[in-house]
């Protein structure tokens, strides 16, 4: 993965969307409580359902989770219960796990707490 220029929307490898947590602690996993695992592999778990959705056990103790959606991925996280972040990237990547520690830690070098 690579930092590119926004300018150029064409090479946009991935896109983050961060809201503010209103109300702490924020609780990622409740939308998914009742969901069985499938398969698990890496700390990647693929979900029951009808969409392919993946529970990915970040480094930062948190879950995200992400479900593939036409052509791309969409991820779901909390960041330090401070900030809700949602990033879509392409389904060429197919390392679940490495893209969310890439999130994390975009984040933590660039957000000042």
């Amino acid at each position: 993965m690579k930092l590119v220029d926004y300018k150029n929307k064409s090479n946009n490898v991935m896109v983050l969307v961060l809201f503010p947590i209103s109300v702490p602690p924020f609780d990622i996993n409740r939308v998914t409580r009742t969901l069985k695992t499938i398969a698990s592999f890496d700390g990647v778990e693929l979900l029951e359902g009808s969409e392919k959705m993946y529970r990915v056990a970040g480094r930062d103790g948190s879950n995200a989770y992400i479900h593939e959606w036409d052509l791309i991925y969409v991820g779901k996280r909390a960041y330090k219960n401070i900030f809700g972040v949602d990033y879509l990237f392409n389904r060429e990547i197919s390392d679940l796990k490495d893209v969310d520690n890439f999130v994390l830690s975009f984040l933590d070098r660039f957000l000042i707490n």
